[in-house]
């Protein structure tokens, strides 16, 4: 209908050749028709371009933008909301597909509410070379509130959860008068971006179902060892004691809250690590690694005190992430590296 705002659905490219038909025909498909589509292939090697090539040849509300070098999904992304025209903006990745009716209901939550974002409660999980399906939770609904702040603090920063930018659907307006951007040069960034943009909004929504399907494959990015996580990882903690601060939080709370996400992602890191399938490096070189990892001053630091556990839909992950918060505060490093070996190799390939 012609009086739908127009949603501009962003999709960066890269080495997605096999997947990403599938991600841009979700899109089209779509019972929401008002829809431009950006898709900002990002120096892919595969034959990627070529696959999206030919759809922008055959639908003109797609935008096909080529970097000739690989900048990384947070430049990509940048990119796309640089030429994107809609009044909201919605992410997909290119390994993913969202759900028919997805934007469609979003869209009325976030026009009758006149909200600033609404977050789905939901997503469906799918395997690499597994065609179950399976519906998981974000966070608890009883987490749900409308004050963006509280909603950042509380449940991205301290539960670890809703971090993600992808079937979001966001007020571009909020975005943009705010000239906010997603950080080049980091893993996880996602995090830092919804964190600028809580700051700025001033009511969130939610939406009752699953926005996408999220295929985990094996060379994903958030599943994969990466040299400079550390790195990375101090970024974002220290991004969310910078909103913790900015957002009137005591010191106190500050505290709390973030070293709740940074025990977790360190757990998370230490598990790549041990998962890492370079075969120059035998467990006890991967153990070594984690040692000299956690024996940061900083890191230390945050273990020193009971932290709440992340939020899990299986009790088996939240036994598992209390089981080594007690390891690593207690020092107890090669029966952290044990445990976390033992994880890398009963969670999914």
């Amino acid at each position: 209908m012609s009086n739908d705002p127009l949603v501009s659905v962003i999709i960066p490219v890269y080495n997605t050749e096999k997947y990403v038909e599938t991600a841009v025909l979700s899109v089209l498909n779509q019972s929401y028709t008002n829809i431009e589509i950006i898709i900002v292939v990002d120096g892919s090697p595969d034959n990627a371009y070529c696959v999206c090539n030919e759809f922008a040849k055959k639908y003109e509300k797609i935008k096909l933008l080529h970097h000739e070098l690989n900048l990384g999904l947070s430049a990509a992304r940048n990119t796309g909301l640089g030429v994107s025209t809609g009044k909201y903006i919605f992410f997909l990745d290119s390994d993913d597909f969202a759900l028919p009716d997805a934007i469609r209901d979003m869209v009325r939550i976030i026009e009758k509410e006149k909200s600033d974002a609404v977050f789905p409660k939901k997503y469906i999980r799918t395997y690499m070379g597994d065609t179950a399906e399976y519906v998981k939770s974000y966070f608890e609904s009883s987490c749900c509130t409308e004050d963006p702040v509280i909603f950042g603090a509380e449940v991205i920063i301290e539960k670890c959860c809703a971090w993600g930018t992808t079937a979001l659907l966001y007020r571009r307006s909020v975005i943009e008068s705010n000239s906010l951007l997603f950080t080049v040069g980091i893993t996880a960034e996602d995090i830092v971006f919804n964190l600028d943009f809580l700051k700025k909004a001033k009511k969130i929504s939610f939406y009752d179902m699953a926005a996408e399907s999220k295929l985990k494959r094996r060379n994903s990015i958030t599943g994969s060892y990466r040299d400079n996580f550390k790195e990375n990882l101090l970024y974002i903690y220290n991004s969310c004691i910078a909103f913790l601060t900015e957002t009137g939080f005591s010191k106190e709370d500050t505290d709390i809250k973030s070293a709740a996400l940074l025990c977790r992602s360190v757990t998370a890191h230490i598990v790549n690590i041990m998962s890492d399938k370079n075969p120059t490096k035998g467990y006890f070189n991967k153990a070594s690694m984690v040692k000299d990892f956690l024996n940061d001053n900083k890191i230390k630091k945050v273990f020193r005190n009971k932290t709440e556990t992340p939020y899990f839909t299986k009790k088996v992950h939240k036994t598992f992430f209390r089981i080594m918060y007690f390891l690593i505060r207690h020092r107890l490093y090669n029966s952290a590296c044990f445990a976390a070996y033992c994880a890398s190799k009963w969670r999914r390939k």
